[in-house]
């Protein structure tokens, strides 16, 4: 298993969404700020070329926002460890489950890789 801890909140659902309202740039910039930034704390990771199941813990102030805005983070998440190489692709071929599980306390984003055997 490998694992790696982003330690911030990161952009949720309902926030993306009003970016690409206001400018389709906009909602790109936050894209690709968000990607670039999130590739610092993934391009460490050695991960072999296999199919993994991808346990992810949000970790967040309060309970204000709905699980489902937060879990669209995800997307962000796979898309900068593809950018920087740690993953091959998001496909089903090296991405077969994702799980998130959401706690209280102070933000951070917990990821943990397990291969498929």
């Amino acid at each position: 298993m490998t694992e790696f801890t982003i330690p911030f909140e990161i952009c949720d659902l309902n926030t993306y969404i009003a970016a690409e309202r206001i400018n389709r740039f906009k909602a790109a910039k936050v894209k690709k700020e968000l990607t670039e930034s999130l590739g610092w704390y993934c391009k460490k990771l050695n991960l072999a070329e296999c199919q993994y199941d991808i346990e992810i813990e949000w970790t967040t102030k309060d309970k204000r926002k709905d699980s489902d805005n937060i879990f669209f983070g995800v997307k962000f998440i796979l898309d900068a460890m593809v950018k920087v190489g740690t993953l091959k692709n998001d496909s089903y071929r090296f991405v077969r489950n994702i799980s998130n599980k959401r706690l209280i306390g102070k933000p951070q984003i917990n990821v943990k890789f397990i291969p498929v055997e």
